[in-house]
């Protein structure tokens, strides 16, 4: 995704908000801990709330179990990173 096409999506300030985000998590999916493919997941769907509450680190296999069966990352099975 393009930054203009990130900016207008999830406002003009999401670049910095995800790498501090990032950063608070130190750089790990917080429900495995691999330190891979990382992203930042926004917790209520909503692209532009960036409240820190609202964000969690996730690997990309993390990342894609919450949106397929919109669950939290608390009841998500293992990922392959942690297997």
């Amino acid at each position: 995704m393009s930054t203009a096409t990130m900016s207008c999506r999830y406002g003009q300030h999401w670049s910095r908000t995800r790498r501090a985000v990032k950063r608070r998590a130190e750089g790990r999916c917080m429900y495995c801990g691999s330190g891979h493919l990382i992203t930042v997941h926004h917790i209520d769907g909503n692209p532009r709330h960036h409240a820190p509450k609202n964000l969690a680190v996730l690997c990309e296999p993390c990342h894609a179990f919450v949106h397929r069966r919109d669950k939290t990352p608390i009841q998500m099975p293992l990922c392959a990173a942690q297997k």
